[in-house]
């Protein structure tokens, strides 16, 4: 990309190994309306270049943001400053305002454009799938639901990060996935200090996932036929977290979860009082939902792990009025993601690792990201950042059906 007719007497800079002159370059910039800003994104894949420390054979996304103006590049003398300071002005100040560059930059970053989508978790066509890192995890990262795992996530380019929350016996929320502590506790029947050093407690989840970051606490509170104890009918676990993360500012980032329909149809309940005003608390809502082969594989009872249908699926966020569903992978196929579409419900689909039909695949990711699935919920967030760049909108059963292999 350096042109022709430039010789430099130094050792070559050049660390990609694509090869675009000015003519290809201006083929692939758009405008910025309002300022005098292209903007164009290419792929490309580094070489050796030792004098740079740059190893080949990694890709990187290149976003090139060029200003096509006449102001001089260097600027020297007293004169030529005064010439230029008002234009050199005028332009920074186009570019700072200018909502359209910004959205631009957000969605290469793979954070949510704001113009279209007042909720994090209602993206902007642009933006889907959005990527939240499940428990925290990036792949390679062995502690679930810590802070360095929430950073770890959001470093490698989740824009979300999911965790799992449980209610103590003091009214904290401690955010670990197991019924049962490692020190052998149980969660609900243990005061907050009582659990293992380290655990961490909402707030620290709250202040560690920066906006606009996107919050998805899945609520904790399983019937006794899945052998956790102490199920609390009254759902305590909602109203604690409605109230603490709305305290907090952040209902606009927050998808609230639960396994249990109850659970979260108690939390839309909460969030719709008349105490919030006609809009509600701003906090979205979904069902986590397991195929019913895969629960009878993990021991549950056949008379707890019925058959549905997308329709049935569907029917049950609308008697409950919830705004998303959480299929696991096997649960998606053309009926779903079309009747989603229909009834205006976002999908987040995530995948248990019971066996090998729902473990994350590229091609499965592929697929879900080209068939408009809204987000995924995952460790694997280097897979779903490229289904995510690699997505080719489809429609319809021949192209969004689960292949029969699955």
């Amino acid at each position: 990309m350096w042109p022709d007719n430039l010789f430099l007497p130094m050792m070559s800079p050049q660390i990609f190994s694509l090869d675009m002159d000015l003519a290809s370059l201006a083929g692939i910039m758009t405008s910025i309306p309002g300022i005098d800003v292209t903007v164009g994104r290419v792929q490309a894949m580094t070489l050796d270049n030792p004098r740079f420390h740059v190893k080949a054979g990694q890709p990187v996304d290149i976003l090139i943001l060029r200003l096509n103006s006449i102001i001089p590049t260097v600027i020297i003398g007293t004169e030529a400053i005064q010439a230029w300071k008002n234009p050199l002005a005028e332009m920074a100040q186009g570019i700072a305002a200018s909502a359209e560059l910004l959205n631009v930059i957000k969605e290469f970053m793979n954070v949510p454009a704001t113009a279209d989508a007042p909720h994090y978790w209602l993206p902007s066509f642009a933006s889907q799938p959005l990527i939240a890192s499940e428990l925290g995890f990036g792949v390679g990262n062995v502690t679930e639901n810590t802070l360095s795992a929430f950073l770890d996530g959001l470093a490698l380019g989740a824009s979300g990060v999911e965790v799992t929350s449980r209610l103590t016996m003091d009214g904290k929320i401690a955010l670990i996935h197991n019924a049962t502590a490692s020190n052998g506790l149980v969660v609900t029947e243990s005061a907050f200090a009582q659990l293992p050093h380290g655990t961490v407690e909402l707030a620290d989840y709250l202040d560690t996932v920066p906006r606009p970051h996107g919050l998805n606490i899945m609520m904790a509170n399983n019937e006794p036929w899945t052998g956790e104890p102490n199920y609390d009918p009254l759902q305590r676990v909602a109203e604690v977290v409605v109230r603490r993360v709305v305290a907090a500012g952040r209902a606009n980032d927050t998808l609230l979860s639960a396994f249990n329909i109850q659970t979260v149809a108690k939390a839309a309940k909460l969030c719709r009082s008349p105490k919030y005003g006609p809009a509600g608390c701003g906090l979205r809502t979904a069902w986590l939902a397991m195929s019913s082969h895969d629960m009878r594989d993990l021991g549950v009872p056949p008379a707890y792990a019925p058959q549905m249908n997308s329709s049935q699926y569907l029917d049950q966020l609308e008697k409950y009025g919830l705004d998303a569903f959480n299929p696991e992978a096997t649960l998606v196929d053309a009926a779903l993601l079309e009747g989603a579409r229909k009834r205006g419900v976002q999908l987040f689909v995530w995948w248990n690792g019971v066996n090998t039909k729902s473990v994350e695949t590229p091609a499965e990711m592929q697929r879900l990201a080209d068939c408009g699935i809204t987000g995924f919920i995952t460790p694997q967030v280097a897979m779903g950042i490229e289904a995510q760049r690699q997505k080719a909108p489809k429609r319809g059963a021949t192209a969004c059906d689960r292949p029969a292999e699955l």
